[in-house]
């Protein structure tokens, strides 16, 4: 009885795993690398879209413009602070996300 086991198709998948670690680590390097660039990009973006949902925001209620201004805030002073722009991305979104969800709602 023959019964050996093939390990192509784990070997396949794990490298497929590296490879996609690879990658995203990559992105994170070239983007740190290049930070004085995306920082004021990032900021652009994030203050313009915290711009008019703090517009919307402000007929509404208090908390609503709360929840746009310290999520702006943060992300303008994780720039200041030159945090790793990995923390820095993640905020960004995080405050479009809000900001986007006020506008909405």
């Amino acid at each position: 009885m023959n019964t050996t086991i093939h390990s192509d198709a784990i070997n396949i998948s794990a490298q497929g795993v590296e490879a996609g670690t690879q990658t995203l680590s990559t992105f994170w390097e070239r983007l740190e690398n290049k930070r004085f660039g995306f920082a004021p990009m990032i900021l652009v973006a994030v203050v313009c879209v915290s711009g008019f949902a703090a517009a919307v925001a402000v007929n509404e209620s208090v908390l609503k413009l709360a929840i746009v201004s310290l999520s702006t805030t943060l992300v303008e002073g994780l720039v200041l602070a030159v945090m790793p722009m990995r923390t820095i991305t993640i905020a960004s979104i995080v405050s479009v996300i809000l900001s986007a969800l006020i506008i909405a709602f």
